[in-house]
Order: structure tokens, then sequence, then C-alpha cells
């Protein structure tokens, strides 16, 4: 009987209204027995519920008895139409009513069926098909991570979501969105949807639907967030845990995105025939799920401003940013959906306040820290800690720039050569530089010196912004490093401290990625700093124990203090104090050491080899008043700044 329903075999002959009235009563009541009496308050929920077994098993038959079902429906509403349209035929008024009376019975029916198929299919998605429906949505990724899928860049085909909101639409956003209900079961919700918006039920529709798949949609997120990532937890958990729960974060936002709110997107398109219609529903349904996607990322940004969380909040800062081509694609639209495209917007710039928060506290901690410098001059634990730490803010420099700046077209600087230290032997007084030799043209930009680096005259223009930070937390940490040179009783070990940290700086600069941020010219100004710390720790150490050999001896008894005998005694003493106390000092070894012990060999070893050798052969008994040979004086340099105790 329900297969004679189909209007296949009246497809071209002509019908009457009364012959459509009936065959259209006759589907119907094939399906509908009068419903029994129910309270005038009963939900949806409650009729779709008591009648599930009964009147409603139309929605559970198959696709061709559901087609007849509602096309006899349509029909119906067809011949309301006509009978009230001006110049209708006598008697359609009878016609008009017998169907707005069978209508009357019909209507809810589709309100509640759309319900009943709703609840039936619709359930939690469990975490194993989320993760399989997000390796096939995903493309490759760009690295070996493996939760870093590549930023997409296809145009989406769906004209109502190519509004500038969304110009970097990918193809894994919307077009291969996973769908987690039965084919036939969206068909029904479609057809029963596009039925009743004829009766003006999209907005009780839209309101069943949101709060059925509202409440999917928090239990999915919820599954798959597994309890890690309460916002309450935050300010409780040891980093180490919180930085894993950080990690687990990037993923669980990506498949909270890209799978479970790109499908519940889709499934909207699918149900609802209008534009407005979807959108709407969706804005809905997601809206209040937005807190289990980024409460977390909040309560983290929220949290200490420790230097350590900055990485991590980079991390999440770029995740969100490669979320927001597909997040934009998803919650495409200019009406309902734009306050929910804005949520990403506001918790991106809420991060990124915090990045900017934690590279301020960065600084102020470098101004307040208050350890003392080594005893040995040598590199400081503070300087280590920083450079290494800004080492790792290279991995991050696009992001860090766009916080920094308004961006702009990138310009790179010509290159001049770079400029090293060493001592020069045919200066008496200072170090001197040398332009490095044999530096060749590098196909990626710079030129490549001997050493194998390759060397940048400028900052990188794309990275002025970055290279400036950068720059600036070095300022700030070398005005910390003179204040603890300050520290030093012996204003030459001040300066072995300031040229060691100057230089240790410089190199690890150099020889690390942050080259291109900060310019060569940043880097010479370091050598030329080292070289002056360097004249100065000679100056100050050397002075007096070179003055004995600047005397001229005198014989006259009047003057015992001038003899030959009293200066190479008096040069005795007060080498061996300096050498004593010197070679417990540490000069980053390498050349470093190696030129500042060449610095003073060519200062004091070149005026006592003249000086013995002018005088000594006049004394008698030798030994007994010049206790080191010039050969003697040479060895016991080389050990100088070593770093020898006891």
């Amino acid at each position: 009987m329900r297969g004679d329903a189909s209007p296949a075999a009246h497809a071209h002959t002509y019908t009457s209204p009364l012959e459509t009235l009936e065959s259209s009563v006759t589907v119907l009541g094939g399906w509908h027995p009068l419903p029994a009496r129910q309270s005038a308050s009963a939900s949806p929920f409650q009729r779709a519920a008591s009648t599930a077994g009964a009147g409603n098993a139309i929605w559970e038959a198959s696709v061709v008895d559901v087609r007849a079902y509602l096309e006899a429906v349509e029909r119906l509403f067809d011949l309301i139409d006509a009978a009230n349209m001006p110049g209708a035929p006598p008697g359609m008024g009878g016609v008009r009513e017998t169907a707005k009376a069978v209508l009357g019975s019909v209507v809810p029916r589709l309100e509640e069926g759309f319900l009943q198929v709703l609840l039936a299919e619709s359930h939690a998605v469990p975490p194993d098909r989320v993760n399989e429906a997000f390796r096939r949505v995903s493309k490759p990724p760009r690295s070996s991570a493996p939760l870093s899928p590549s930023a997409p860049s296809t145009p989406a085909a769906s004209s109502e979501c190519s509004s500038p909101s969304s110009v970097s639409l990918s193809v894994s956003a919307l077009d291969r969105a996973p769908s987690f209900l039965p084919e036939p079961a969206v068909w029904r919700l479609h057809a029963i949807a596009r039925v009743a918006a004829r009766a003006g039920l999209s907005p009780a529709l839209r309101r069943n639907y949101r709060t059925v798949r509202k409440a999917v949609l928090e239990e999915s997120l919820k599954q798959l967030a597994a309890g890690r990532f309460d916002p309450r937890l935050v300010p409780t958990l040891e980093w180490e845990e919180l930085a894993s729960r950080v990690d687990l974060w990037k993923a669980y936002a990506r498949r909270g995105v890209r799978v479970l709110l790109a499908a519940e997107r889709k499934l909207c398109e699918r149900v609802f025939d209008t534009v407005e219609d979807s959108e709407q529903c969706f804005a809905d349904t997601v809206k209040g799920s937005m807190g289990r996607l980024f409460d977390f990322v909040e309560a983290f940004a929220a949290g200490k401003k420790a230097p350590e969380r900055l990485f991590a909040m980079l991390d999440i800062y770029e995740t969100l940013q490669d979320l927001q081509p597909d997040f934009s694609a998803v919650v495409c639209g200019n009406g309902a959906c734009r306050s929910v495209r804005n949520e990403l917007s506001v918790v991106l710039s809420y991060v990124g306040v915090a990045v900017r928060g934690i590279l301020a506290d960065f600084e102020r901690n470098i101004e307040k820290e208050d350890s003392r410098p080594p005893p040995t001059g040598s590199v400081h634990g503070l300087t280590s800690y920083v450079v290494n730490y800004l080492c790792l803010l290279f991995e991050y420099r696009d992001t860090i720039n766009k916080l920094y700046s308004s961006g702009g077209n990138a310009v790179v600087v010509p290159v001049p050569k770079l400029l090293r230290l060493r001592s020069d032997e045919e200066e008496e007084e200072e170090f001197v530089e040398e332009e490095v030799q044999g530096e060749e043209e590098g196909e990626e930009g710079g030129v490549v010196g001997e050493d194998g680096l390759r060397y940048w005259g400028e900052p990188l223009e794309e990275h002025r912004e970055v290279g400036r930070k950068i720059k600036g937390i070095l300022k700030v940490l070398e005005a910390k490093l003179l204040v603890k040179a300050l520290t030093y009783k012996d204003a030459g070990l001040a300066h072995v401290f300031m040229m060691n940290n100057v230089q240790y700086i410089a190199r690890k600069v150099k020889e690390s990625e942050l080259r291109m941020l900060v310019g060569d010219d940043w880097i010479r100004d370091r050598a030329d700093t080292v070289q002056q710390q360097a004249n100065e720790y000679l100056r100050v150490a050397w002075t007096r124990v070179m003055a004995p050999l600047r005397e001229v001896p005198t014989t006259s008894f009047l003057n015992p203090k001038g003899s030959l005998k009293e200066i190479f005694k008096q040069f005795t003493v007060v080498f061996e104090e300096v050498y004593r106390v010197q070679r417990t000092w540490m000069v980053n070894p390498g050349p470093l050491q190696r030129e500042l012990q060449q610095a003073v060999r060519y200062r004091l070893l070149s005026l006592y080899a003249l000086f013995h050798k002018t005088h000594a052969p006049t004394l008698r008994n030798q030994t007994k008043y010049i206790k080191y040979t010039p050969q003697q004086v040479n060895e016991m340099i080389g050990h100088l700044f070593e770093g020898h105790q006891g």
C-alpha cells in the first residue's frame, strides 16, 4: 500500500485538486491514525518520544516512503496556495479547508519527526573516530612534527564563505569535513526541514537542532579533552605537566576545529536550505563550545609570566594563527557567525599580549638579578642563560616580528664585510681589527667567510622589529654586566669580566642565526667593546709591573732604590704578585685567551727582554738579583687566565 503512494504513475497526467487531495490524504492516512489526545503543554521532545513507535514510524521507513510522505504534504501546501490565488475555481475553498485540517494534524509531526531523527542519530563522536577523521582531512605536515599540519591555502568553492574574513579558506576546512551522521539521516533531516519551512517551523527546528547538536558537540569535545584542559587546573599544575598539556592542547584544538566544528558546519549547511538558517543554527550550536577550546589557553596566558612559559605561549600563538584560516572558513559568514569568529581573534590578541608581557618581565628580571659575578671573572651564568634563551627565540622570529610590528615590504640591505678581533703585532698600545679574507658571495644572501659562516651587514628588513627587540634585551644584559663588574675590587679583573662576557655574547650571536637579526654592525660594536676592555685591562693591570723597567738605573749611594739591583728585585716582587693573582683568573679559552696572553707578552716581555739584555751583564752574581729570565717570564705568561686555584 505504501509503495502505491509514489506519484510516478501520475507524472504526465492531469490530476484534479480533489484527486490530489484524496491521494495525499491516502498517503498520509496510511501512516497517521488519529493521534491520541495529548496535553497542550507537551514539548516536542515528549511528543517525539511518545509517538516514535506509532504514528511517527514514517521517519524510520525507507527513503522512498519518506519522500512520498513529504511530497504528499507539499501537495497539500500547493493546494492551499492555489486556492488562495485570485480567480481560483469554485469548490477550491472546500479543498483548502480540508487540506488545512489534514495539515493541522501533520505539521506537528514534522517537528516531532525532525527531532526523532536527530535524537536517534546524534551521538558524541569518540576520540578514535575524531583522530581517524583528522588524519583524513589533514595534509602532510610541513616538518617532522607529528601534529603540525600545513596551513591550507585552496580557496573555498562556497560563495557564501568567500568573504574577506576567510580568504585563505582551505579545502580541508569544509569541502573535506567529515560527516558523523548516516547519509539517510542527513537526507531525512534536510527533507523534513525543507517541507517544514513552508509551515513556518524553521525557528522551532533550529531551536531543537541547536539543543541536540550543542549537547553532542560539547560531549565530543569533552571526551576528546579527557579532562586535561580544565582551566581551573592551570594554577595548580607543575610546569612540566603544564607544558605537556600545552602540547596536547595544540593537537586538541586542531582536531576540534578541523574535525568537530567543520563537521558541525557542514551538517548545518546540508540540513537547512537557506544560508541564514544554517549560519544562525551553527552559530547558536557552537557558541557555548568555544570555551572548551579556548578557556585553557586564556587561563594559561593569564598565569605567571615566567620566562620558561614564553615558548609554550608562542607555540599556542602559532597554533591559533595556523588554525585561523580553517576557523574562519568554518565560522564564515557576515551574520550570526561574526561574533563567534571574533572569539579566536580575541584569544589570539590575548595570547599576543601575554607574549609581550613575558618578554617585558624577562627584561625586568635581568635588571633585578643580584647574584655576584664569578671570582675568576669568567662568563656569568646570567649571560649564557640570556643568550641561549634568545637563540631559541630565532625559531619564532616571524611570530615575534608580527607581535612587535605592523609589517612591511622586505628589503635586503647591501652587505659590508665583517671585521673580527685580533691582536696586531705592529701596534704596541691596542688591539686592532682586520678584515676577514677570502669571503665569497653566497646564494642565500650575505657573504661566506673563511669560517664557513654567513654574514649580513644589517638585520634583514622583514625581521627588523624582532632584531630590535633582541638587541634591546642584550643592551639590558650588558648594562647589568657592567653593574656587576663594578663590584670587583680589582679593576683589572673587572675588565677581564666584561671582556669575557661581551666576547661570549658576540661569539654566540655570530655563530647562531641571531646574526641575521642583529646585523654585522652590532657584532662589530661588540668587538670594539672587547678591544676597549682589553686595552683598559693592560693599562691598569700591568702598568705598575712595567714601571720599574722604564726607570734609568743609577749607581749613586744616595738613591739605592734606583739601583739596578733594586729595580730587578722590585720587578720580581710585583710580577710575582700579579702573576699569582692573574693565573687564577679565567679568560674564555681559545682565540681571546691566546690573544690576551700575546698582548701581555708584547707589552711586558719586549720591555723586560730589552732591559735584561742591556743591564743584566753588568751585574755580578746575577742569580742573586735576577730571578726570572725572559724565557721564564714568557712561559709564565702562557699560564695566565687559565683559572688555576691554589
